[in-house]
C-alpha cells in the first residue's frame, strides 16, 4: 500500500465491495499477511494510521467524482 511511499498519496479506491469488508481482507490478507499498521472503516473511507481514504463503489468509472 501506499503507507510504505511517503511521495505517493492514495486519495481514492474504487471497489464493489464496501469499505468495512475492504478494512478486514486488508487487514486479515493472509497471502501478504497482516499490515504493520493499523486499518479500519470509517463511512466510506478507510483509515490508516497517516491518512483516510475515500471509498467508492461506482461500476461505470464515468460516474466516479474526480474532482472530489
Amino acid at each position: 500500500m501506499a503507507e510504505h511511499h511517503e511521495h505517493v498519496d492514495l486519495v481514492a479506491i474504487n471497489d464493489l465491495v464496501p469499505a468495512d469488508n475492504l478494512a478486514y481482507l486488508l487487514k486479515y490478507d493472509s497471502v501478504h499477511r497482516s499490515p504493520k499498521f493499523s486499518i479500519r472503516a470509517e463511512g466510506d473511507f478507510l483509515v490508516t494510521n497517516k491518512q483516510k481514504t475515500k471509498v467508492c463503489s461506482e461500476k461505470d468509472p464515468t460516474n466516479l467524482p474526480w474532482r472530489e
